[in-house]
């Protein structure tokens, strides 16, 4: 399972993917004179994750275990002597096939290392009413596949049968490789029983590097309209209605990491990145002041560079919060490679109807979980979310025409106009004092921005 190959092709570290092929197609009908039907279906690879730094030098590096307790109460390791046992050195080639031993696996070069693509597909209806107003509907797709896992995939997590509080996980026992494995944590005398019972106890850690076991599906549906003015000003309005879901590869694990090395499907949930609603609307507005306007086409020079040739313009943004992630402050699964989550208390409901920034959700519908589990919350939660994003942009430019060809342009910027504030996400580890409570901003407040730009 180590190489795609029998051996390395050649001179190469990894053998050319000659299947990789990316159609494209895209067709367009003028139904009506005003009505087009416009349709895409195309494959796009990305880069892909496997390079010369997922090829393993664990013989060549070494680092020094520290057991701080056994039951993540009682210390074991004090900081008066921290290493009991000595510091590591690393070992070097001097093992031949068996250098790496006790060091465990990390980056091996993997045939679940593929390279990732995305299937891309779209369905518009497009209709203009006159001569100057468009409407658009379309509904976008997206289907992720091999995405790279990049935090890496651990093997060597504890399986189901031997995952019990009875089965004395925890409890040092006498090490059957003791004398055989020279280095790492499995080189003591005594070792947690835990250690012994994983799928690979003669390695601390096997650990794929970016498997491409990743997916994701994205559905949406789009609206726009468009208006255009005879003067040159225009409207749009744009919304978004979509749901991203995925399994973890999108890199965006919170503090538990990955639960359940034994799952995959058990990490699928609605995306990190999931923006349920989406609005953006903007707009472009010439004062009719000036010469070659509606008003004021005989002003004269100074009246016309005071009066004449202004323009605004606006970007207004409302978007929904992105989803919550709940951890704790210690993982006590015990389950030697696997993280952990809170409980999910039945008949209590998460959301508030009025949320604040001292309580946004009902932090009593979360609870610490129970040893040797992983929790009942999935990845993300699928109805509590951030704040929703409120912003409008403004600014106002005036030209200056010194000739035919060369125009001085001032513009007068401000982002966050309102001053609306975006709080930050609110504390979402159970059993912390600030736990449902938010203590942050995530956006700027109103900056204004002045300057001069010479068109010509």
């Amino acid at each position: 399972w180590l190489f795609p190959e029998k051996g390395l092709p050649g001179r190469n570290l990894r053998g050319v993917q000659w299947g990789m092929v990316a159609p494209r197609v895209g067709i367009a009908y003028q139904l009506k004179p005003n009505t087009i039907i416009r349709t895409g279906f195309g494959v796009f690879y990305a880069m892909a994750p496997y390079g010369a730094n997922h090829y393993g030098t664990s013989p060549f590096g070494a680092s020094t275990p520290w057991l701080n307790s056994l039951d993540g109460i009682t210390p074991n390791h004090r900081l008066s002597n921290p290493f009991p046992s000595g510091v590591l050195q690393p070992e070097g080639s001097a093992g031949g096939l068996l250098s790496a031993n006790g060091l465990g696996i990390g980056g091996p070069v993997t045939a679940e290392m593929t390279t990732p693509y995305n299937m891309q597909w779209n369905f518009t209806i497009a209709q203009q009413f006159g001569g100057q107003l468009g409407v658009e509907v379309a509904y976008a797709g997206n289907k992720g596949v091999h995405l790279p896992f990049r935090t890496g995939w651990y093997m060597d997590q504890l399986p189901y049968s031997v995952h019990r509080p009875d089965a004395g996980l925890l409890d040092l026992v006498p090490n059957p490789y003791f004398g055989l494995i020279p280095v790492g944590a499995m080189s003591t005398q005594n070792v947690q029983r835990g250690h012994l019972l994983t799928p690979y106890p003669h390695y601390p850690s096997v650990n794929f590097a970016a498997p491409g076991w990743g997916n994701s599906n994205y559905h949406s549906f789009q609206a726009k309209i468009e208006k255009r003015f005879s003067s040159g000003n225009s409207v749009v309005l744009a919304y978004t209605f979509s749901k991203l879901l995925s399994d973890g590869a999108d890199n965006a694990w919170d503090a538990a990491g990955v639960t359940d090395f034994n799952c995959r499907s058990c990490a699928k949930s609605v995306s990190p990145y999931d923006q349920r609603h989406r609005l953006v609307t903007s707009f472009t507005y010439d004062l009719p002041f000036g010469k070659g306007k509606q008003y004021g086409s005989g002003w004269n020079s100074f009246l016309n560079a005071a009066f004449g040739q202004w323009q605004i313009n606006g970007i207004g943004t409302i978007n929904s919060g992105l989803n919550l992630q709940f951890g704790v402050p210690q993982n006590t699964s015990f389950s030697f490679g696997g993280g952990q989550r809170p409980d999910v208390v039945a008949g209590q409901e998460a959301a508030l109807d009025n949320p604040t920034i001292a309580r946004w959700f009902n932090t009593d519908a979360f609870r610490l979980p129970a040893q040797y589990t992983f929790g009942t919350i999935g990845r993300m939660h699928p109805n509590l979310r951030s704040d929703r994003i409120e912003n409008l942009d403004f600014s106002v430019f005036k030209n200056f025409r010194i000739k035919e060809r060369v125009t001085l342009q001032f513009r007068a910027e401000w982002f966050n106009l309102t001053n609306s504030p975006i709080f930050a996400s609110p504390n979402t580890t159970v059993g912390s004092t600030a736990f449902g409570i938010v203590t942050g901003q995530d956006n700027l407040p109103r900056q204004t921005q002045l300057a001069l730009k010479f068109l010509f």
